[in-house]
């Protein structure tokens, strides 16, 4: 197949049409990192002021390889996905131990960092070092399918293989790094998922999609992902002018974060008594008062509803644990104490609304 010279359009569009994002007035590999890991699942402008916040505190991959994480998690508090956190952290140590402190430029290396992914190596490769690099995510998918009128569902093996390979064909090896923002900028600002503006897209003249007026028929999926809906209690526990958080465990989601005691509901069952009973298993003798808020949160696959309850300890037992052997694993803090803590967006929400 004879692919159309989409480079030699685009670049020339890219140029004249960028958004001035702070990320692209560097090529340091560094700041390109940092600011493709929390872009992934995040919108640009809520990455704008924590990038400039990351930079001011940790300029560059030594001094964020010193920081102890608390600090780094801290600082990510509200963007989500935490264990990106931890990558850009463990990475920066890797390449301080491993590489002096200085981003590799070679394409295996990058690509077996911890977080790094084909797609964030190719933009750091082709960005930051000019090099041949493509890459794909859901923008660039999308554009593709539609240039090419893809039938293959994007989110099969079949489909992400060929997609992959018409992204790497159509690199230019000549400023492969603005062709692939450019690709990224047109699928965020044109080529957009609904109500694409294929009148002013550089190259709708190109497309198959366009042509035929199928542009929202691409791209092509197999499956419709089926959302989980659940329902958690969340106490928040006062004693004496303190209330009570915990500590997530080590792995899964949020790991090592901070929360009000929260708890998976099952089916349609009465909140109130089963906190009541939860907090009890755990040594706590509480008063549950009224529902304080009902906060609803999204995620890949499930979506909750989190019901946040207003307690109050009666009586407590020292040592209880809710298993044999098992601490609990809390403490009591004061509402000006919070802010030394790293808590999930809907606990953080907790905290600024209904304290």
């Amino acid at each position: 197949m004879k692919l159309p010279p989409i480079s030699k359009t685009l670049l020339p569009w890219y140029q004249k049409n960028k958004r001035p994002l702070p990320w692209r007035e560097t090529k340091d590999p560094y700041k390109i990192w940092v600011s493709e890991i929390m872009l992934q699942q995040t919108q640009v402008k809520t990455v704008i002021p924590y990038y400039h916040r990351w930079l001011e505190k940790f300029p560059d991959i030594s001094s964020l390889s010193r920081a102890p994480f608390d600090s780094v998690v801290k600082l990510w508090e509200g963007l989500g996905y935490y264990r990106r956190a931890r990558n850009l952290h463990e990475t920066a140590q890797i390449i301080a131990k491993e590489h002096g402190g200085k981003f590799p430029s070679d394409a295996e290396t990058v690509y077996s960092l911890p977080g790094i992914g084909k797609y964030t190596g190719g933009a750091i490769l082709s960005i930051a070092f000019g090099k041949p690099a493509p890459i794909l995510d859901g923008n660039v998918a999308r554009i593709l399918s539609r240039l090419f009128a893809i039938s293959d569902p994007v989110d099969t093996g079949q489909g992400q293989k060929k997609l992959w390979e018409l992204a790497e064909k159509l690199l230019p090896k000549k400023n492969p790094g603005d062709f692939n923002q450019s690709m990224m900028e047109l699928g965020a600002t044109l080529c957009l998922p609904q109500e694409s503006a294929c009148l002013i897209c550089p190259v709708s003249r190109l497309c198959k999609a366009h042509q035929t007026g199928k542009e929202e028929s691409y791209p092509q999926k197999s499956r419709k992902m089926e959302i989980k809906k659940v329902r958690a209690a969340c106490a928040i526990v006062r004693k004496n002018g303190r209330v009570l958080i915990t500590q997530r465990p080590d792995n899964g989601l949020w790991a090592q974060l901070w929360e009000f005691p929260t708890f998976r509901l099952s089916g349609k069952a009465d909140a109130k008594p089963f906190l009541k009973n939860q907090l009890r298993r755990a040594g706590l003798n509480a008063e549950i008062h009224s529902l304080k808020a009902s906060i609803k949160r999204s995620y890949t696959n499930h979506a909750e509803a989190l019901e946040v309850y207003d307690c109050e300890l009666i009586r407590e037992k020292p040592g209880h644990a809710a298993e044999p052997g098992e601490p609990f694993p809390g403490k009591w803090v004061k509402r000006q104490e919070l802010r030394h803590f790293t808590f999930p967006s809907a606990h953080a929400k907790i905290i600024t609304d209904y304290l």
